[in-house]
């Protein structure tokens, strides 16, 4: 351009000026590319400040933790005066607070950072309560930034981090038993309390994805359900909705006796498949035990026991597999469980109608007991008799009792009015339910 001015000719003015004009034309044509696209760098950072928590590529699913966003222009010369950051689907954010500018949440749900006014290498941090999903995996963060204090205008757009910066969710959600179910008679309340009706309902918990000290998802107000692990049917475990992440089942029941297991389940996503109850026994009778005052009777047969403390009588029949003992038939197929709740000396007497004893042979001398003995702690599983290897109980015909016995036997046999029998047999205070004929 000095070149062509030094050479100026007054007569050829006007080609000078269209030369100078077309220069100038290709100058600016081949600078504004060099403008558009500028490196002008900035960097995000994620701290979290859960103290159990590895950090961010670590966090357990569904925990509510403080979070921090950090973003810092590197570039040599630019500040950072604005950002809008696109929280994950899923993630929930709340208690905001920036240490320099302003911050709030747009309409679309973006957080917007304003009037920054951070130098290079200066660092913004947006400090926040951060809930995470249930459901596991990375995510990444979208944030924008510029220069300007009001995010207006063109042309002064920092460099966005490549690639995207991320957070990961690991584990599930879970649900835990807060209080577990409890032993009951058939159709009355399953509670927390054994035999209680009036005690605390079961309750079930959502927790955070933390493999040790899970908390409660306090912000969890889903559906769970419960139902029997066994498919049979269970009376008040339908869905009922979370308060502050827990669910409460005043009204279960079972109408058949037995052993059984419960299993919470939702419909929300994110959450593992949860892990039965602690087996409890229904059983069809209950009476109370007082010292030297303990009986009860179930179909064709009474027990009565003999103890120095309080505890309770349980009573029922044809609850599990039925025990068969080698080349013996009882009158009657009909078999009861019992168990008294704290060490009794029992005496257990069944009787025979003279329509039953009609089709036995031998009459009341060749009554027998095929007697089963449970394995495994006071409520016990149902026996197996299949002889499949397991140690879960031993089956067998009881011998008559000496004159003091210590284990199960026969103490007595006789004819009743009318036509019927009985037979009566031993079983001291260190068994809990048999199983017998």
């Amino acid at each position: 351009m000095i070149g062509v001015v030094t050479q100026f000719i007054p007569t050829r003015l006007g080609r000078v000026l269209s030369t100078v004009v077309a220069t100038i034309g290709c100058l600016l044509l081949t600078a504004v590319p060099a403008h558009s696209a500028p490196n002008k760098p900035f960097t995000v950072a994620f701290i979290e400040g859960a103290p159990d928590v590895a950090g961010p590529d670590a966090l357990p699913a569904g925990m509510t933790l403080p979070f921090t966003v950090t973003v810092t222009s590197v570039s040599s010369q630019q500040t950072l005066g604005s950002a809008n950051i696109t929280v994950p689907a899923g993630y929930v954010v709340s208690n905001l607070s920036v240490d320099r500018g302003d911050v709030s949440t747009l309409p679309s749900g973006q957080l917007a950072l304003r009037n920054l006014d951070a130098q290079p290498n200066v660092p913004v941090n947006l400090s926040m309560t951060l809930r995470l999903p249930c459901t596991s995996g990375a995510s990444s963060w979208t944030i924008q930034a510029k220069q300007s204090n009001d995010f207006n205008g063109t042309g002064n757009d920092l460099t966005q981090p490549k690639p995207a910066p991320s957070t990961t969710v690991i584990g599930a959600c879970k649900l835990i038993f807060a209080g577990q179910p409890a032993g009951a008679t058939t159709s009355t309340a399953i509670r927390t309390a054994a035999f209680d009706p009036t005690s605390a309902a079961v309750t079930v918990r959502a927790v955070d994805g933390r493999t040790s000290g899970a908390q409660v998802l306090d912000w969890f107000t889903g559906p769970i359900s419960l139902a029997r692990t066994d498919a049979g049917t269970l009376a008040g475990g339908a869905a009922t909705n979370a308060v502050a992440g827990e669910a409460s089942f005043p009204a279960l029941q079972i109408t058949s006796a037995g052993f059984f297991r419960l299993r919470p389940a939702t419909t929300a996503a994110g959450f593992a498949t949860a892990e039965a109850s602690a087996q409890f026994p229904i059983t069809d009778q209950k009476a109370d035990c007082k010292p030297n005052q303990c009986t009860d009777t179930i179909g064709h047969t009474t027990l009565t026991g003999t103890t120095s403390q309080t505890g309770l009588l349980l009573l029922s029949d044809n609850v599990a597999p039925e025990p068969t003992c080698a080349g013996y038939k009882p009158p009657s197929a009909t078999w009861y469980d019992f168990l008294v709740t704290v060490p009794a000396t029992k005496m257990i007497r069944t009787e025979y109608t003279k329509d039953e004893m009609k089709g036995f042979k031998g009459g009341s001398s060749a009554l027998q007991v095929c007697f089963a003995v449970p394995v495994g702690g006071l409520f016990a599983n149902p026996f197996d008799y299949d002889n499949d290897g397991t140690n879960e109980g031993s089956v067998g015909l009881l011998p008559n009792c000496p004159l003091q016995p210590t284990s199960p036997c026969v103490t007595n046999r006789g004819n009743v009015p009318g036509g019927g029998a009985f037979i009566e047999f031993f079983a001291p205070s260190s068994l809990g339910d048999p199983r017998y004929h």
